[in-house]
């Protein structure tokens, strides 16, 4: 999977990204969230970003994400492992050959 980042200046429609991912995360995977935080350079107002949402969805148990992997992946997220932080699974979102979401459990 190919992701290219570019930095743009701030967006005010980068809040209601996050809220809209939110809703369809929270819609999807149900109870096994307890909460999805807004991280990254997206979620400081007024700050040049990456254009991708960065979520921190949070779990009771976060091996129980991978009975989501089948959904995520048909949400369009790539599961990318453990990507150097050991128990925290990440999977991006691509549309275009851009990231546009990244899930850090």
């Amino acid at each position: 999977m190919t992701s290219n980042y570019t930095f743009e200046e701030y967006c005010p429609e980068w809040p209601a990204a996050f809220a809209a991912e939110t809703g369809r995360l929270r819609e999807m995977l149900g109870d096994v969230l307890t909460g999805i935080r807004n991280i990254g350079s997206t979620s400081a107002r007024g700050l040049a970003a990456k254009a991708a949402i960065d979520l921190m969805p949070v779990t009771e148990d976060v091996a129980c994400i991978d009975d989501c992997n089948e959904q995520l992946q048909e949400a369009g997220y790539h599961p990318w492992g453990e990507y150097g932080l050991p128990g925290r699974p990440l999977f991006g979102k691509v549309a275009e050959g851009v990231r546009t979401h990244n899930l850090h459990f």
